[in-house]
């Protein structure tokens, strides 16, 4: 298999007889970044978390935008954006072939009313983006199917959770959950599913009423894998599990990461899937380096992502995408290419923010068009013509095939999900031509130090408080139905802000990337000599500490 040196990191890669086979069958050339650079440049279009006040361009009222007001963009209210009041055929320009065709995307895309956030048919969820069909969300970001669900991403069909990361079915009363699916009242749990009452449990199912707990399955009363009766397991977690109390649970938290390195891990986290390299994979078949993703088949580089065959290089789109290439946020994308936040395209090229629009070329905010360029309008017969064209024009700029330019993004390098990947000083980022975004960190009238150790001591008052983060400190504050929740629970208020906290949890995940690695089981009655032999490809790098087995010696180990 060919060898190809990234152009950006210099980092040589593999492209495999099934990727040529992909890029011949949508003619386009090997790709010249590495599939990390590929997901960088992507991810450097999409700002989930930072969002700002401004006024709406045309109704001029204040409004919630993930673009803040010094960006030279125009940008419309949800209820203007979707009116008859503007046309974005309007803004159409002419090709210019005398200059690369990202150029004039570019241009278009500083022109056209763009949406305020991503948000569709949800209810009093004004602090949410890339949020679909929730109800009484905030500040939480590619959601959908929720109801009070608060400071949380990635989370599908989930009741009153807080602070929670990939929790994707039927998850209610969770706090600080990832990966977790049909957990009832569960806090600060990693890779579980069906639990009820359960506290810092890793790879646990069909559990309830367990602490510190690793590995177990239909387990109840259990603390650190040790079996009590009901009467001693309460007796303790009232005397020594409490999670109200600050102290005790920054404790549990030591203590629960000390144990879990001790615990062996799965070397992926796939499930039913086939023939696939991948981590956190449901139902999935022929994938390579895909993550976080299920009822996928024949597709590569991909991430977060559901639902779609035969396609290559894509972040949070599916639900039927088929022959598409470098895309981001779309739902059911067709033989689409080089498209960004696009809504049920088909044979789309080169395009951001479209919605419904088929047999299209590099158009920006268009509304159910068809055989359109740069937001003018063609013929069927002309569209075809200038089609072949245009693809020969970027064949000779080096574009075909490409994704935009991080430079090209509308959002500032630490505004993005790609600066969570590969975070970056100020400096480096300047250094690249990007843009910086200089954050608000005003000084507050409260600091987190006197914020009661004690759920029970916490009083009303501190709602009406701004608590100062103590990692960035950034102002922040606590909301009524935060409050209400903590109390639920009986948890200790946490001293980190919102974006903080969600950094924290981001740590559970590893990089997306895959290191070739040996299982380090060395038990003697696992039916091998020594350390065990086999070998697979692991996103546990070789520098972490936790313990790594093969799927024969994990199963051995479960409880």
């Amino acid at each position: 298999m060919p060898k190809q040196q990234c152009i950006k990191c210099s980092k040589t890669f593999t492209v495999t007889n099934n990727d040529q086979a992909f890029y011949e069958k949508i003619n386009v050339d090997e790709p010249t970044h590495c599939p990390t650079c590929r997901l960088l440049r992507r991810l450097a279009w999409r700002n989930e978390r930072f969002l700002y006040q401004r006024q709406c361009d045309l109704c001029k009222k204040t409004i919630i935008s993930n673009y803040s007001q010094d960006k030279s963009y125009t940008v419309y209210c949800h209820e203007c954006w979707w009116s008859d009041r503007w046309n974005a055929l309007d803004y159409g320009q002419n090709i210019n072939w005398s200059e690369p065709f990202f150029l004039q995307i570019q241009r278009l895309l500083k022109r056209v009313p763009l949406l305020a956030t991503m948000v569709s048919k949800c209810e009093n969820c004004d602090y949410t983006n890339y949020s679909f069909e929730n109800k009484d969300c905030y500040l939480s970001f590619d959601i959908g199917g929720n109801e009070n669900v608060y400071y949380s991403r990635t989370m599908y069909n989930n009741k009153d959770c807080f602070d929670c990361l990939f929790c994707k079915e039927h998850c209610e009363l969770c706090y600080e959950c990832v990966y977790c699916t049909a957990c009832y009242s569960c806090n600060f749990c990693l890779d579980c599913e069906h639990l009820t009452n359960c506290s810092f449990c890793f790879d646990c199912s069909g559990c309830s009423d367990c602490f510190l707990c690793f590995n177990l399955r239909n387990a109840q009363y259990c603390i650190e894998n040790k079996q009590y009766t009901k009467e001693q397991y309460q007796q303790k977690i009232k005397q020594y599990y409490a999670l109200g109390s600050y102290p005790r649970l920054q404790q549990l938290k030591e203590r629960w990461q000390e144990l879990k390195l001790k615990q062996p891990h799965r070397f992926s986290k796939n499930i039913a899937t086939e023939n696939s390299i991948g981590d956190h994979l449901q139902h999935c078949t022929n994938c390579y380096f895909v993550f976080s993703s299920n009822n996928c088949e024949n597709a590569h580089y991909v991430f977060e992502t559901m639902i779609g065959k035969d396609f290559y290089d894509d972040n949070f789109s599916g639900w039927g995408a088929e022959l598409s290439y470098e895309t981001m946020g779309i739902p059911t994308p067709y033989h689409c290419m080089g498209i960004i936040s696009c809504g049920y395209p088909i044979e789309l090229y080169y395009s951001l923010f479209a919605q419904q629009a088929k047999y299209c070329f590099g158009v920006v905010a268009t509304k159910n068009t068809q055989y359109c360029i740069l937001n003018k309008q063609y013929t069927k017969e002309q569209y075809a013509q200038l089609f072949s064209k245009l693809i020969k024009h970027m064949c000779n700029t080096g574009e075909w095939g490409e994704f935009f330019p991080k430079a090209m993004s509308p959002f500032c390098y630490n505004e993005t999900l790609a600066n969570e990947v590969q975070s970056l000083t100020k400096t480096e980022i300047l250094a690249q031509g990007l843009c910086w975004k200089d954050l608000d960190f005003k000084t507050t009238q409260y600091s987190a130090v006197n914020i009661p150790n004690t759920i029970s001591a916490v009083t009303d008052k501190i709602i009406q408080q701004a608590l100062t983060c103590q990692h960035c400190r950034k102002r922040y504050k606590i909301i009524p139905q935060e409050l209400a929740f903590y109390r639920q629970q009986q948890l200790a208020l946490s001293r980190l802000c919102p974006n903080c906290r969600h950094l924290q949890r981001k740590n559970f995940i590893n990089a997306y990337n895959f290191w070739h690695r040996q299982c380090m089981c060395t038990q003697p009655d696992h039916n091998h000599f020594g350390r065990c032999s086999v070998e697979f490809e692991t996103t546990y790098s070789p520098e972490q500490k936790e313990l790594v087995y093969c799927e024969q010696c994990y199963n051995k180990e479960i409880y």
